[in-house]
């Protein structure tokens, strides 16, 4: 169960800061698995010639923004793919997986204007991470605000993931009161978590479901489970979202994630209860490359993210199946 590149802080108006989504990553859930035939499916490109984008939020003012690792800021209206704000944080260094990660929009962001990102940077000879606050006012983003620095960065297999209440990480995300994780394996057993306080998720004495030697450790040390593991290999998990629109009945109660490694998007669905997974289906696998994350919008369209370079990034948009 692989905390290793994990660092969950609380501040003040709970916000939850969580460091996730490693690269390089290949498959073998635990749970039944089939790859769906999508050749009827509603897709439609929204926006292409991005960059590592590497967080969509659906916001309140229905356009989606989106982080990308050269320190972009952008909002984008999802129904003509036009760029309707664009900020750059100079400070940003985006060196291999690093740069501009995780990003959150304050639950009254309409009104207060707040938005929180991670990013690295360099501070003489060391590669930081920091939490900032900015404050969206006239069509950009000022009076910027350090509320965490000096956590350790990396240039490889980096990342973060922002949870503020009532909002919606991708990532993390919390359903009637359950929060989710998905988080890779070093290089088997990716997992999907549920997240409790006082728990010891295993690592690095356990990976993926206690089991052989394991289970001893698992039992004296309070050791939560994951309710999806990758098995024998990774698949390079990422972005995570709840699906529970009738636009996609398919999708309806279920956890989608996208896969870097194996290029896919997977189905995750619940139990009633939301505390296990009773079945996994594949879509779109090879389809775009990469995929990073993705947002849903109120009427259930997906929005999925691509993580190749080059400029060659792209969104889509997914509305039937």
């Amino acid at each position: 169960m692989n905390m290793k590149n994990k660092c969950i802080v609380i501040i003040s108006f709970v916000a939850l800061l969580c460091i996730t989504c490693n690269d390089n990553k290949s498959q073998s859930p635990v749970q039944s698995q089939s790859e769906i035939n999508t050749s009827d499916a509603a897709v439609r490109l929204v926006k292409k010639g991005l960059n590592y984008p590497w967080e969509i939020i659906w916001g309140k003012d229905n356009h989606i923004w989106m982080t990308e690792r050269d320190g972009k800021i952008s909002s984008i209206d999802p129904a003509t793919g036009n760029t309707i704000f664009s900020f750059t944080i100079n400070e940003v260094e985006s060196r291999n997986e690093g740069g501009l990660l995780g990003m959150a929009l304050h639950p009254d962001f309409q009104h207060n204007g707040l938005l929180y990102v991670v990013y690295n940077y360099s501070k003489g000879d060391k590669h930081l991470e920091k939490l900032m606050r900015y404050t969206y006012v006239n069509n950009t983003l000022v009076r910027p605000v350090v509320l965490l620095d000096g956590i350790v960065g990396s240039t490889n297999h980096n990342g973060s993931r922002l949870w503020i209440t009532n909002g919606n990480p991708q990532g993390l995300v919390m359903v009637n009161n359950i929060m989710y994780a998905s988080e890779h394996g070093p290089s088997e057993e990716d997992e999907v978590n549920i997240i409790e306080k006082g728990r010891n998720y295993g690592w690095p004495n356990v990976e993926g479901p206690c089991n052989g030697d394991e289970i001893t450790f698992c039992k004296s040390h309070n050791v939560k489970e994951p309710i999806w593991s990758s098995g024998n290999n990774t698949l390079a998990v990422c972005g995570l979202d709840y699906y529970n629109n009738n636009r996609i009945s398919q999708w309806k109660n279920s956890l989608i994630m996208m896969t870097l490694k194996n290029s896919s998007i997977r189905q995750l669905q619940l139990s009633n209860d939301g505390k296990s997974i009773i079945n996994t289906k594949t879509y779109f696998e090879n389809k775009w490359g990469r995929l990073r994350d993705l947002c849903i919008s109120p009427d259930g369209k997906v929005y999925v993210c691509t993580s190749n370079g080059g400029n060659s990034d792209v969104i889509v948009e997914i509305s039937k199946l």
